[in-house]
């Protein structure tokens, strides 16, 4: 009897300690309630610095580009020689320039007469990676080498300051951008402008350097300089340029001559006035002396 009594009181019991649905709803409720706070939205401010992570990035992969970087080097040089025939020498390191992928930045074409010399000075731009080859045909056409002076200078260390000045100028660039749709104020605004417009120009500058540097990298230069003398040509040209010369300065003797004394011409009218005079005097005294032989 006991025990039957017992049974439903611990039902009871059990059915007071389950949670309602009310209670449940509550606990869910204070658990949300009891969350860490959401993280706080990143407030900008234009008076810190700006670009400091940028840089530290920068520089961070600046240590990656060294290794990586090959080297950047300009091989410039200048070479004189002697050849026999100069027009076809010229043809000669002109076909080979082209056959290179190169071009010809200048040219130049002079004679001295004092030593019958005749000189042609070619400026060459070849691709870097066909310099030598070009050089070895260039050196093919002469008779006789005066000089030649080849110059390679690494540059690797100057490349790599100009790239990793010209990223961070960029990336400086685009957190002003990020700072500038942020602004809401016309002072905010009006000094994120002035920075942009000076970074922007700064950006300009330092492209244009490393632009000609990779050209001078890209294309090496090479100064040509080939003469030929008068020793150099057939008899024949010898014989018939001395005799178109003979020529050519007997004509310029006779026109300086003829320039010569028409520019005298005062001096020629007044000899002739004082002969004339002087023949007549003579002719006087002797005419004189026939009419009185006695003197």
């Amino acid at each position: 009897m006991k025990t039957r009594l017992i049974v439903p009181f611990v039902l009871l019991a059990l059915a007071a300690c389950k949670p309602t649905p009310d209670q449940t709803e509550a606990i869910e409720l204070a658990h949300v309630n009891s969350a860490p706070p959401a993280a706080e939205k990143e407030v900008v401010r234009l008076d810190e610095p700006v670009g400091n992570a940028d840089v530290k990035e920068a520089t961070d992969d600046n240590q990656t580009t060294v290794q990586d970087t090959a080297k950047k080097k300009i091989h410039e040089g200048d070479i004189t020689f002697r050849t026999k025939n100069i027009t076809q020498t010229r043809s000669a390191i002109l076909a080979s320039l082209k056959a290179v992928g190169g071009y010809l930045a200048s040219e130049k074409e002079s004679t001295n007469e004092s030593d019958s010399t005749r000189n042609y000075t070619l400026e060459a731009r070849i691709p870097a990676k066909n310099f030598d080859r070009f050089l070895n045909k260039v050196t093919q056409t002469a008779v006789l080498i005066d000089s030649k002076n080849i110059t390679t200078t690494d540059v690797t260390t100057r490349y790599i300051d100009m790239t990793t000045r010209l990223r961070n100028k960029k990336a400086l660039e685009a957190r002003y951008l990020e700072l500038l749709h942020q602004s809401t104020r016309m002072t905010d605004i009006l000094q994120v402008e002035n920075k942009l417009n000076e970074i922007r120009t700064e950006i300009e500058t330092t492209q244009g350097q490393l632009n000609y540097l990779n050209k001078q990298i890209a294309y090496s230069s090479l100064q040509i300089t080939f003469y030929t003398k008068r020793t150099d040509l057939p008899v024949i040209d010898q014989t018939g340029n001395r005799l178109l010369n003979s020529l050519k300065d007997g004509w310029s003797l006779l026109q300086h001559l003829f320039f010569g004394l028409i520019a005298v011409w005062p001096l020629l009218l007044i000899g002739v006035v004082l002969v004339a005079l002087f023949r007549r005097w003579r002719k006087r005294r002797r005419a004189q002396r026939l009419n009185n032989p006695q003197h």
